[in-house]
């Protein structure tokens, strides 16, 4: 499978999974109750404050847009397959 479909199963559960991990990490390293609404804000506090290697905000902050992105309608041009599995490990390097 080369094209990850805007609704398709691998997008949805991937989305919904990066998310709750991406959150737990990102409430563990910005010492945060809560995390609400998009994760962008979150990821630019971490790289400002040093706390987020810089050279993965931009990796991030495409994993951010594809969990927001996971449930929409078309028009959204995910990445290939190998590029979402890949980013698991991005989070996991947390």
């Amino acid at each position: 499978m080369e094209e990850v479909y805007f609704n398709g199963p691998l997008t949805i559960c991937s989305g919904s999974q990066y998310r709750i991990r991406l959150e737990r990490k990102l409430k563990v390293i910005l010492n945060e109750d809560r995390i609400i609404g998009p994760l962008d804000p979150f990821i630019i506090k971490g790289v400002e404050s040093g706390k987020i290697d810089p050279g993965l905000k931009d990796t991030l902050l495409q994993i951010s847009e594809f969990c927001d992105c996971a449930y929409m309608l078309p028009g959204y041009d995910s990445p290939p397959s190998d590029i979402v599995k890949s980013w698991s490990d991005v989070i996991e390097s947390l």
